[in-house]
């Protein structure tokens, strides 16, 4: 069986690694769109036998089925925009610069969005024990919230989300 991850070190590469025979370590990077081999443990070096041609291309097959962030340079918000585009810190009182929410990465295996970054998990777990909306949003970076979270201002809302236990992320709803 093959598993499947995000490379960080190519922007591009999903590294692909054999996880059905205790010991083989062996894996390969792939260009996410051409399916070329980036880098790769080639068979024999560090006694690993390497991955085969038939797991590379069934590596290529699942690759071109991954489904491309269809949105990009977004944040997740928990709960609706305030309506003078400025969140408030519940603990001082005091209005931040503009909206908080958290930095989004799109994950191209499970196709959710994810909570990355920083900022206070707080805020979000009190927003789903209410059961506030979540919102994918977009906007320009005004700074960092009083919790370590992105505040943006000229906040718009791009897509309603859901979470989806089975894949660990948010979904378009």
């Amino acid at each position: 069986m093959l598993t499947y991850c995000k490379d960080y070190n190519h922007e591009n590469g999903i590294r692909v690694s054999v996880s059905e025979e205790r010991g083989n370590m062996s894996w390969a990077v792939l260009d996410r769109n051409s399916g070329e081999i980036i880098q790769e443990c080639k068979r024999g070096e560090y006694l690993f036998p390497g991955l085969t041609d038939a797991q590379i291309e069934e590596a290529r097959q699942t690759i071109s089925g991954f489904v491309p962030a269809p949105y990009t340079d977004v944040y997740i918000r928990f709960g609706r925009l305030p309506a003078d585009g400025r969140s408030t810190n519940y603990v001082t009182g005091k209005k931040e610069s503009g909206v908080s929410c958290y930095e989004a990465e799109w994950d191209l295996i499970n196709s959710v969005y994810r909570r990355s970054g920083s900022g206070y998990d707080g805020a979000a777990i009190n927003y789903l024990i209410k059961g506030a909306p979540v919102y994918l949003i977009k906007g320009e970076a005004a700074g960092t919230g009083s919790d370590g979270e992105p505040v943006i201002s000229d906040a718009e809302i791009v897509a309603e989300l859901v979470f989806d236990s089975s894949a660990d992320g948010y979904r378009i709803k």
